[in-house]
C-alpha cells in the first residue's frame, strides 16, 4: 500500500486496528509555545539591555571585554532569536496541526506534514534510536534481550540497544533507513504522544533489525 493509501484509509476513520495513528497532538504543541513564550521573553530581557550597556561610549577598555562580551551578545542572542523562533515554528504547526500525522501498521512507517510524506517499509527499519529520554531500567534491559544475549560494558558496545538511553541530549526519536542508509527522524519532541509508546510501536514492526543482525 503506497503512503496515499494509508493516509486516505487514516482520514476515512477505517483504519484496521492493527494500524497505529498518531496525529499531532495540539494540546501538547500549544504547551510547547507556552514554554517558547517564557524563554523568549527572558532571553530578550538580557539581550536587549547587553546591547544597550555594548553601545555606550567607551565600554570596550581592552580585547579582552571585546571578545567576552561579543561572545555573550552571541550566546543570548542565540537564546532569545532561537526561542523565538521555534515558538514561531510551533505556531505554525498549531495552524497546519491536521496535516501532521505518523502511521505505523505492520507493512508502513508514514509520517504526514504540510508538504512532505515519508515512507518507509518497516521491513526497510532497522536501529530505533529515542535519545534524551529516560528509559525505565526494566525497559531498557529488556529491549537488550531481545536484540542479544550479551550483557555488561563490551556487550552493549557491540550491539547497540535498540532503545538508547542519552538522557543528555535534546529529546529525539529516528530510525535507520536500509534502502538509503540514512536516518529518518520521526520527531523531536512529544508533539504526537509518549516518545516511549512511540519508540515501542516502531520497534515492535521493525522487522530489518533481525535481518541485518543475520547479514
Amino acid at each position: 500500500m503506497d503512503a496515499g493509501e494509508v493516509l486516505a484509509t487514516v482520514r476515512s476513520g477505517s483504519a484496521p486496528g492493527s494500524w497505529t495513528v498518531w496525529p499531532l497532538r495540539p494540546d501538547r504543541v500549544h504547551r510547547s509555545v507556552m514554554s517558547w513564550a517564557i524563554a523568549t521573553i527572558f532571553g530578550f530581557a538580557l539581550f536587549i539591555p547587553f546591547v544597550l550597556l555594548v553601545l555606550q561610549p567607551n565600554f570596550f577598555s581592552s580585547w579582552f571585554s571585546i571578545v567576552v562580551s561579543g561572545l555573550l551578545l552571541l550566546l543570548l542572542g542565540a537564546v532569545a532569536f532561537g526561542s523565538l523562533g521555534i515558538m514561531v515554528f510551533d505556531i505554525w504547526r498549531l495552524r497546519h496541526a491536521d496535516e501532521f500525522i505518523v502511521v505505523v501498521t505492520p507493512q508502513d512507517y508514514v509520517k504526514a506534514e504540510p508538504g512532505k510524506i515519508t515512507h518507509v517499509p518497516t521491513s526497510e527499519m532497522v536501529y530505533v534510536t529515542l535519545r534524551g529520554v529516560k528509559v525505565p531500567h526494566g525497559v531498557a534491559a529488556s529491549a537488550e534481550r531481545e536484540r542479544s544475549p550479551a550483557t555488561g560494558m563490551m556487550g552493549q558496545m557491540m550491539n547497540p540497544g535498540i532503545i538508547r538511553r542519552e538522557p543528555a541530549r535534546a529529546p529525539s526519536l529516528s530510525f535507520l533507513d536500509l534502502r538509503t542508509d540514512t536516518e529518518v527522524t520521526v520527531t523531536t519532541d512529544d508533539s504526537f504522544g509518549d516518545l516511549l509508546a512511540l519508540a515501542e510501536t516502531l520497534r515492535t514492526f521493525a522487522h530489518g533489525d533481525e535481518r541485518s543482525q543475520a547479514g
